[in-house]
């Protein structure tokens, strides 16, 4: 089975852009958008690839804002986390209380 962008081009696409959705990120700040003392990265966790430009679309882990860096280190390992201070975002180590039954075969 032949994938479409191999038809159409008649070339196999570059699979090494592809990187695993929600991995934690180290993204290069450039020296124009840093000061003389501050980290050369940023972590940040990875939500996508940009339309506009060749690069990736980040998520800061700090700030909450996305931004988009073309130059990054990934860590597939690793899933990317969002400073919220002690508590964390999502929980879970919570017990699940509640399920739902249903008839598959109403389905």
């Amino acid at each position: 089975m032949e994938v479409p962008y191999a038809v159409w081009y008649r070339e196999l696409p570059a699979y090494s852009r592809l990187r695993k959705f929600g991995c934690a990120v180290l993204a290069y700040v450039d020296k124009v958008e840093r000061r003389k003392m501050q980290s050369k990265a940023r972590e940040a966790i990875f939500v996508g690839y940009t339309r506009e430009k060749r690069g990736y679309r980040l998520l800061d882990s700090k700030t909450r804002k996305a931004f988009y860096s073309h130059t990054a280190v990934f860590y597939e390992r690793k899933a990317g986390r969002i400073a919220t201070g002690s508590t964390p975002i999502l929980d879970t180590t919570v017990p699940v209380e509640r399920y739902l039954e249903m008839d598959i075969a109403a389905m």
